[in-house]
C-alpha cells in the first residue's frame, strides 16, 4: 500500500464556479483526476442546507450529516409490513426462476446482464425512487443525482472464504452512493457487509482493480469497521469509495437488492421500472430514474437558461428547490 498515492479529503474544496467552461472542459481532458475530485465531486451546502429545510423531516439533516462524516448509515427496518413482504416475494419468485447457483452459492439479479427483474417488481421500483432515501443521497452528494445501477442478489450458506467483492476493497467508481435493502435478516456473525467509518474520505489514485483491494492489516490502518446488520428491511446507505467487504460463513442466507447512485457518471444500462410506478412519476423523479425522454438538457426557455446557469458554475449556490419538496 506504500507506493500508492493516496490524497486525504478534509471535505475542504476549491471553488471552480466561476472558471470559464472553455477552461473546465480542458481541465476534464488533460487532467482528469483533478476535474472528478475537485469538481463533479465537489458538493454544494447551500443545496444541502435548501435540502433539509425544504424536506424539514425529522432525523433527515442528522442522517445526512452522519452519513457525511462515516460514509455509512444504518437504517433499521425501514421498510415493513406490506411492502417488505412484496418485495421478499417478488425475490423469492425470481430465484425460483433462476434456480442455478453457482460454485459458491451465489444467484444474482439485473446489475450489467441486460436482465429485467426490477421492472417486474412494484415495489422494488418505489424503493427506485423512495423520497427520502434518494433524498439522502442527493444531501451526500450535494447536487441532483441519477440511479446509476442496480442489482441483487442471494447468498446461500457456505464454508469461509475471500474472493472478488468478499475481501477489503473499494469500489473502482470513487465517489457513488449505495442504497442496499436487506430483504433477510442479517446476524452480527452472519454473512454482513463490513465497513470502515471515515474511510470514504481518502481519495485513491488507481490503474486496475488490484490497487483497489487491501489486505486485512492494511484496511485497518483506516479506522475500525462496523458491522451492518439487521433484521428484514433494514436499508445500509453508504459511499463505496469507503473500504467494505462482504463475508461468506455459514451464517443464514443473505437476500439483498442495491441500488447505486451517482451525479451522472458511471450510468450503466437500467432494467427500467415497473410500468405502474413509471407512468406516475414526475419532473425530478424522472430525470433521476432515467426514464426514457426525460435526461433531456434543455427544455422550455426558462429551464434552459436556468440549467446553463447552473452547469456554468458547476453546482454552486444557485440551485433551485422546486414546489414538491425536491429539487425539479
Amino acid at each position: 500500500m506504500a507506493e500508492r498515492m493516496i490524497l486525504l479529503n478534509n471535505d475542504q474544496y476549491p471553488r471552480y464556479r466561476y472558471m470559464a467552461r472553455d477552461t473546465l472542459e480542458r481541465l476534464q481532458r488533460f487532467l482528469p483526476y483533478l476535474y472528478e475530485r475537485y469538481v463533479y465531486e465537489q458538493p454544494s451546502r447551500h443545496y444541502r442546507r435548501r435540502l433539509a429545510r425544504v424536506l424539514n423531516k425529522t432525523h433527515f439533516t442528522e442522517h445526512g450529516e452522519q452519513l457525511c462524516k462515516d460514509g455509512v448509515i444504518i437504517l433499521p427496518e425501514y421498510f415493513t409490513g406490506a411492502t417488505l413482504k412484496e418485495m421478499q416475494d417478488d425475490f423469492d419468485r425470481w430465484c425460483i426462476s433462476k434456480t442455478q447457483l453457482d460454485q459458491n452459492g451465489f444467484v444474482d439479479f439485473d446489475g450489467s446482464k441486460g436482465e429485467s427483474y426490477l421492472k417486474t417488481s412494484i415495489a422494488f421500483s418505489r424503493a427506485a425512487v423512495d423520497p427520502y432515501l434518494t433524498a439522502l443521497a442527493s444531501y451526500y452528494w450535494g447536487k441532483p443525482i441519477k440511479l446509476a445501477y442496480s442489482h441483487g442478489y442471494r447468498l446461500e450458506p457456505v464454508e469461509e472464504r475471500e474472493y472478488r467483492a468478499f475481501r477489503w476493497h473499494h469500489d473502482l467508481k470513487r465517489k457513488q452512493i449505495k442504497v442496499m435493502i436487506l430483504l433477510s435478516d442479517v446476524p452480527s456473525d452472519g454473512q454482513r457487509m463490513d465497513y470502515i467509518p471515515g474511510s470514504h474520505k481518502v481519495w485513491h489514485i488507481f490503474t486496475n482493480q488490484r490497487d483497489v483491494r487491501f489486505t486485512k492489516e492494511e484496511a485497518l490502518r483506516f479506522g475500525e469497521p462496523i458491522r451492518c446488520t439487521g433484521p428484514a428491511g433494514t436499508v445500509v446507505v453508504f459511499d463505496a469509495n469507503g473500504l467494505h467487504r462482504g463475508n461468506r460463513n455459514l451464517g443464514p442466507r443473505r437476500d439483498q437488492y442495491t441500488f447505486n447512485y451517482t451525479a451522472g457518471r458511471a450510468l450503466f444500462p437500467l432494467p427500467g421500472l415497473h410500468p405502474e410506478v413509471a407512468q406516475l412519476l414526475k419532473g425530478r423523479e424522472k430525470r433521476l430514474a432515467r426514464v426514457e425522454g426525460e435526461d433531456r438538457t434543455f427544455g422550455r426557455s426558462l429551464r434552459a437558461l436556468k440549467l446553463w446557469f447552473v452547469d456554468r458554475y458547476f453546482w454552486g449556490e444557485d440551485q433551485q428547490v422546486g414546489d414538491d419538496g425536491l429539487f425539479n
